[in-house]
């Protein structure tokens, strides 16, 4: 018999090894990486938004929203959120520039005071407009920012029960994020995020954020209707009620720029 090729060789003993385990570090990476690819490339974003808080006590505060995205190359992002009611505080707009290596920079304008404030990396886990959302939870929040670990599978939560989830561990790679780690619910279909449980160092849940009404829009990109943050120990909520979104509104990078922040609508 002739001979095989080195290369043909070697290819036909590497066939009949077994493939070697995939740690639950990397299937939970790529899993992440996985709707990460599904929604990139949209081009760009633009929604309006109804913020509802609660306290614990049961008082409530409204919020009128108008939020932009625009998908940049490698990764990178840019977004802002215009609040357009109430009247006291009307203007007040966050712009977040989210880059691929995670030196994420974000910068709030407060009409009140006539000035922008850059946010610290320290601060960003601070609340936005008093509500539960953190301004780290308007960032685009780049995959580079966190150590994922693949827990389980499982059946979905409510809203998406019937399905089956894929639970996922995230830690932040860097100090002063707010929380030591979540526990993300992502179903196995699409890598929808349906429900995040926010944990700090003692282990205890601090906050569950919960996702639903998903819609597809052009056939690919799927968006929910309604988050919800809700607090573990205050019993405080705040939601997000979306709607008018629209992809493909011609926004550029002039829309984000820092020195337009003061005049943005």
């Amino acid at each position: 018999m002739k001979p095989l090729p080195l290369a043909i060789a070697l290819l036909g003993l590497f066939a009949t090894l077994p493939a070697r385990a995939e740690t639950p570090e990397q299937k939970g990476l790529a899993i992440i990486q996985d709707a990460e690819k599904r929604g990139e490339n949209f081009g760009d974003l633009s929604a309006e938004a109804q913020m509802l808080i609660r306290n614990g006590r049961g008082g409530e505060a409204r919020r009128s929203l108008k939020i932009a995205l625009l998908d940049l190359p490698g990764a990178a992002s840019k977004s802002l959120t215009v609040v357009e009611a109430p009247k006291d505080v009307k203007g007040t707009a966050l712009l977040t520039h989210t880059a691929a290596d995670a030196s994420d920079q974000q910068w709030i304008y407060l009409p009140a005071a006539g000035r922008t404030k850059r946010i610290a990396s320290s601060g960003r886990s601070g609340p936005f407009m008093g509500s539960e959302f953190s301004f780290d939870d308007f960032s685009a929040q780049s995959t580079e920012r966190y150590r994922y670990k693949w827990l389980r599978a499982a059946p979905c939560p409510a809203p998406a029960q019937g399905e089956r989830c894929d639970l996922i561990e995230r830690i932040p790679k860097e100090s002063g994020s707010g929380y030591a780690r979540q526990e993300i619910w992502m179903d196995q279909a699409q890598r929808r995020l349906y429900q995040a449980d926010y944990y700090d160092a003692q282990n205890q849940r601090i906050k569950t954020l919960t996702a639903e009404g998903y819609r597809q829009y052009q056939g690919r990109f799927w968006r929910a209707d309604r988050l919800l943050m809700s607090n573990a120990r205050t019993g405080a909520s705040t939601s997000l009620e979306w709607s008018d979104i629209r992809f493909g509104s011609g926004l550029r990078e002039a829309d984000f720029d820092l020195n337009r922040l003061g005049s943005a609508r």
